[in-house]
């Protein structure tokens, strides 16, 4: 039976989170109770538990507090946080932490349950497979390969330098009986070693198409994720290659559909800016291509990164805030995804790829909103000039809107004049001036620079266009409104 702990400082969540669970059903044994931070650290130094319970915020140590110092002391058991508070940056020390799991309160029993019985079968994985790892030991030379590892060989050995290798590190595994049993195949040109780290493979003088063969029908058997060194590797290069292959199974969260991972995978991209303006007008209207080509950004982005899945996480919680900021400030009443949910469900994916797949299903729902908000009767003028209002600044075109718009060009120009009684570039230039009356009424701003935030780059234009709608030069404006307000003259 695996040993449990809880730690909260409220009498009413320990005692709730005893009597709501049957913890021996569920093969557990509540070995002991923690009633603030301290006395839970001492707690869990004393009895060891495989699984602790933790509020977030207790007097003395926090659970932060606790968990790191248990981390520090290398004692082996799965966190799993319980909180009333939501904020990110409880869920990003979490992460950081490797906690298991982070529960926001009031927990509710069929989610703890579930999260109990998933930390279960990982403990027990875990046991049976060092288990089953202790009786393959007799064949590998566990200190010579430590010595590998860690640089240190005989290089004047002769048998050394007649061996090449290739090198493959597996992290998270299962049905380890029934995979470990495919490497006797290999008999002595394969040693095998496990430490805290995960299981590495040296293959010794193979041929590594065979190696690449062998590993792929492994992987794709038992689903195992594989990083693999490069080929023929002098001993002298084990350990470097060691920190290669460790880093790649770590990157292998930015491909979910690739079993082994080399390096020549890792992708290299000149242009990698994601310009979070364009994402928004492509949701804002409904562009799929354009919203597809930024979530592919961030993909390779990633991929050619080798960042963490704790920063990885991180960061696109980050960005996706902001997007929810900004259709927030523009669109007061669209409903949009709770900070904290949408925090727990990133946090909760297991690739780059499910994060991004879960974004984009938020940026469609919110197309979705925002197109039957403005446009519940397919009001396609309506749809043109709230574009033009909110992307004026832009290098606009009936074009270019059209195509945004998925509308035939000559069709919504003609529609557009009947409906409005302006043809579509005299909407935009009169839309445009009325905007720059607006910011040269600012003493804050040049007459250059007021001509390109209103979308004209060519400053005698912006004269011209200025002057025949409003029938003075923009600096005569300029000054005449800034002498009837008091304002200085530029």
């Amino acid at each position: 039976m695996l040993k449990i702990l809880i730690a909260d400082d409220e009498p009413y969540v320990r005692e709730g989170l005893l009597d709501l669970i049957n913890w021996e059903s569920l093969g557990f044994e509540v070995c002991a109770i923690g009633y603030d931070g301290n006395d839970a650290l001492d707690k869990i130094i004393k009895y060891r538990p495989h699984v602790v319970l933790i509020d977030i915020r207790m007097p003395g140590l926090t659970g932060i507090d606790v968990i790191r110092s248990a981390r520090e002391k290398n004692i082996s058991c799965q966190f799993i946080i319980l909180s009333g508070y939501s904020d990110f940056q409880y869920a990003k020390e979490s992460i950081l932490l490797d906690v298991y799991d982070y529960l926001v309160k009031p927990i509710n029993e069929e989610e703890l349950i579930a999260v109990i019985s998933n930390v279960k079968e990982k403990i027990l994985k875990e046991q049976q497979m060092n288990d089953k790892l202790s009786l393959y030991q007799q064949f590998t030379h566990e200190k010579e390969l430590k010595k590998l590892l860690a640089g240190e060989f005989d290089d004047g050995e002769e048998s050394i330098n007649q061996i090449t290798y290739q090198i493959a590190f597996i992290k998270d595994y299962a049905d380890e009986e029934k995979w470990l049993d495919k490497l006797n195949q290999w008999a002595q040109n394969l040693d095998v070693l496990q430490n805290s780290e995960g299981i590495t493979l040296f293959f010794k003088n193979a041929n590594p198409i065979h190696v690449n063969e062998f590993l792929l029908n492994m992987a794709r058997k038992f689903q195992l994720k594989i990083a693999l060194s490069e080929e023929n590797l002098h001993a002298k290069h084990i350990a470097r290659s060691y920190n290669e292959v460790k880093a790649l199974m770590t990157h292998l969260f930015c491909f979910r559909d690739a079993h082994i991972l080399t390096a020549k995978m890792i992708p290299t991209i000149e242009n990698d800016e994601i310009e979070i303006d364009d994402l928004y007008l492509a949701i804002e209207f409904s562009d799929q291509e354009k919203k597809q080509e930024s979530v592919k950004k961030l993909e390779n982005y990633y991929q050619a990164r080798y960042h963490s899945p704790e920063q990885i996480k991180g960061n696109l919680i980050n960005f996706q805030s902001l997007m929810l900021q900004k259709f927030n400030y523009h669109y007061p009443n669209l409903p949009l995804p709770e900070p904290k949910v949408m925090t727990r469900q990133v946090y909760g994916q297991k690739t780059l790829q499910d994060i991004l797949q879960l974004m984009a299903k938020q940026w469609d729902d919110i197309a979705l909103n925002i197109k039957e908000s403005i446009n519940s009767d397919d009001d396609s003028i309506k749809k043109i000039k709230h574009y033009v209002k909110r992307y004026y600044h832009e290098d606009l075109s009936l074009k270019k809107v059209s195509q945004v718009l998925n509308y035939n060009a000559t069709y919504l120009g003609k529609k557009f004049k009947l409906e409005t009684g302006e043809s579509f570039s005299k909407y935009v230039d009169r839309i445009r001036i009325e905007k720059a009356k607006v910011f040269l009424r600012s003493d804050k701003m040049k007459v250059y620079e007021v001509s390109e935030r209103v979308g004209y780059c060519n400053i005698d234009y912006f004269y011209r266009k200025f002057k025949n709608n409003v029938g003075k030069s923009p600096k005569e404006y300029q000054k005449e409104h800034l002498s009837k307000e008091g304002g200085r003259k530029n």
